[in-house]
C-alpha cells in the first residue's frame, strides 16, 4: 500500500503483511488420578497467540475459565498442570480454546476421572480367647484389590508386616505370650493405602497345680490333696467326680485335676498316692520261767519291717531281730516295729514271770457256807505241772482229795452229801513246778467256819 501526502512526490515501495491463522491444534487426552496427587492436560498447537484452558463441572453444559490458582497452573500454556487433585473433580471437563490472528479453535474435551484410596467398610474387631483356641481377625474393603496385615507388640509403638494378604487373618493356636497383641489391616487398592482401626488380642488361660500333704500313707491313713487354680476363681474336676479344691483320699491310685475359668479350661494336673501296709508285730505269748533262764524274744518277723526291742525294769539288747535274754526277775519287753515307708509304729508286750521258790499260796481257814465268799479251800500257784492234795479229819482218815490245783475242797466229806463239821483238818499237797527237779511235799492245817 502507498501513502502520499503533501504536494512531494516519493517513490513508494512494496510491504509484505503477514496474517497467523490455527493451522493445527491436538486434543487433550482424559487422565485418571488419585486424590493428592499431580497430573497435566497437554495439547500441541500451532499459529496461536493466545491459549485459554476451560473446565466444565456439569458434564459439558457449562464451561468456564480455568482460575489461575491452586490447584491449578499454567492455566494459558499448552499445558495445564493440576498439583493435588481432589477427589470433588471427578467427571470434570476440560478443553482448550486458543486464539489466532484470523481463526479462533476449541479441542475436544477431556476429562478427569478421580479414583480414592480404599474405603474400608469392616474393621476387626477385638478378640478374646482361651489359650490354644483358634480365632480370627477380618476387614471388609469394596475396592480394595488385596490386603496387608501388621502386629504390634508394644501397645501400638511400632508395627511389622505379616505375610497374610488376605481380608481374614487367621491364628491358630494363640498362646499367653501373645496376649494384647495388636493387629491392623492395610488395604491396598489404585490409590494410597487405608489402615483399618487396630484390634487387640487378649488371650486367657486357666492352669493348675496339685500340693499333696503325704505321697506315702499307711493302709486306713489318707492323704489330702488340694488343687491350685490360676486364676484364683476357677473351679475343678477330679477324676473321682468331685469338684472342691481339697479332696482327701486313701486309694493307691493316680488323681487327676482340671480348672475351668472365664470359658478356659486347664491341662490336666496328676498327682500319685502311694499305700503301703502298717508295720505288724508280735512280741509273742506271756510265760512263765524259772531264774535265770535264757529268753529268746519275739514271735514272727516280717519282711521289710525293723524292729526295736526295750523292757521295764530296763534292760539291754543285742541288735539282733530276736534278742536272746536273761530272766533274773519278772519283766515286761515291748517290741516296736516299723516300715520305711510308713510313719506308724507298731508296738506289743510281753510279759514274763518269774516262778520263784515253791510258789504255792495255801490258805489256812474257808467257810463253806454257800455265801459265795471264801467257800473252798484252794491253793494258788503259778507254773504248777503235777499236783494231788489230800484231806484228812482229825482222826487221820482221809475225807477228800482232788488232782486239779484249780478245783480245791468245798469242804464236804467225799461220798456224802454234808459238810465237815466246822474243826481243823490237815491237808497234804503234792505239787511240782517247771522250775523244780522233782515233786515236793507240803502238809499243813486248814480250819473250816461257819
Amino acid at each position: 500500500m502507498a501513502v502520499s501526502t503533501g504536494t512531494c512526490s516519493d517513490t513508494t515501495k512494496n510491504a509484505l503483511l503477514s496474517v497467523s491463522s490455527v493451522t493445527s491444534l491436538t486434543d487433550p487426552a482424559n487422565l485418571t488420578m488419585c486424590a493428592g496427587t499431580d497430573g497435566e492436560f497437554t495439547i500441541v498447537p500451532t499459529g496461536v497467540t493466545t491459549i485459554e484452558w476451560q473446565y466444565s463441572s456439569d458434564n459439558g453444559q457449562n464451561f468456564q475459565a480455568v482460575p489461575n490458582a491452586a490447584p491449578y497452573s499454567n492455566v494459558t500454556s499448552s499445558i495445564l498442570r493440576i498439583t493435588g487433585a481432589t477427589s470433588n473433580m471427578d467427571g470434570y471437563l476440560y478443553r482448550c480454546f486458543v486464539v489466532g490472528c484470523l481463526l479462533n479453535a476449541t479441542s475436544k474435551s477431556a476429562k478427569i476421572t478421580m479414583l480414592h484410596s480404599p474405603s474400608i467398610t469392616t474393621d476387626p474387631t477385638d478378640a478374646k480367647v482361651c489359650s490354644g483356641t483358634a480365632t480370627s481377625f477380618a476387614v471388609a474393603s469394596p475396592d480394595a484389590t488385596n490386603y496387608e496385615w501388621e502386629l504390634s507388640t508394644n501397645s501400638g509403638v511400632s508395627f511389622t508386616k505379616l505375610s497374610n494378604t488376605n481380608s481374614t487373618l487367621n491364628i491358630t493356636d494363640p498362646n499367653t505370650m501373645m496376649n494384647n497383641f495388636q493387629y491392623r489391616a492395610i488395604a491396598k487398592g489404585s490409590c494410597a493405602p487405608t489402615t483399618s482401626a487396630i484390634a487387640s488380642l487378649t488371650v486367657d488361660t486357666t492352669t493348675v497345680s496339685i500340693t499333696v500333704n503325704k505321697p506315702v500313707v499307711c493302709t486306713g491313713d489318707s492323704s489330702v490333696l488340694v488343687a491350685i487354680g490360676n486364676p484364683i476363681n476357677a473351679t475343678y474336676l477330679w477324676n473321682t467326680g468331685e469338684v472342691n479344691s481339697k479332696i482327701g483320699v486313701n486309694n493307691n491310685s493316680i488323681y487327676t485335676v482340671v480348672a475351668k475359668a472365664n470359658g478356659c479350661l486347664s491341662g490336666p494336673a496328676s498327682a500319685s498316692i502311694k499305700v503301703v501296709a502298717k508295720p505288724e508285730v508280735d512280741a509273742g505269748e506271756d510265760a512263765l520261767v524259772c531264774p535265770g533262764a535264757t529268753i529268746q524274744l519275739g514271735g514272727p518277723t516280717k519282711e521289710g519291717h525293723s524292729y526295736s526291742w526295750s523292757s521295764d525294769p530296763k534292760g539291754t539288747f543285742d541288735s539282733s531281730i530276736n534278742p536272746k535274754v536273761i530272766i533274773t526277775e519278772n519283766v515286761i519287753f515291748v517290741v516296736r516295729a516299723t516300715i520305711a515307708e510308713c510313719p506308724d509304729v507298731a508296738s506289743d508286750t510281753v510279759i514274763y514271770t518269774m516262778i520263784e521258790g515253791s510258789s504255792l499260796f495255801v490258805p489256812n481257814a474257808f467257810t463253806p457256807n454257800g455265801d459265795g465268799v471264801n467257800d473252798i479251800f484252794k491253793v494258788e500257784s503259778i507254773g504248777l505241772i503235777e499236783f494231788s492234795a489230800i484231806i484228812f479229819n482229825r482222826w487221820g482218815e482221809e475225807i477228800y482229795q482232788w488232782n486239779n490245783a484249780a478245783d480245791g475242797w468245798n469242804g464236804m466229806v467225799r461220798n456224802a452229801s454234808d459238810f465237815s463239821q466246822e474243826d481243823v483238818y490237815v491237808y497234804k499237797i503234792t505239787s511240782k513246778n517247771l522250775c523244780d527237779i522233782e515233786a515236793k511235799q507240803r502238809t499243813g492245817t486248814v480250819t473250816i467256819i461257819k
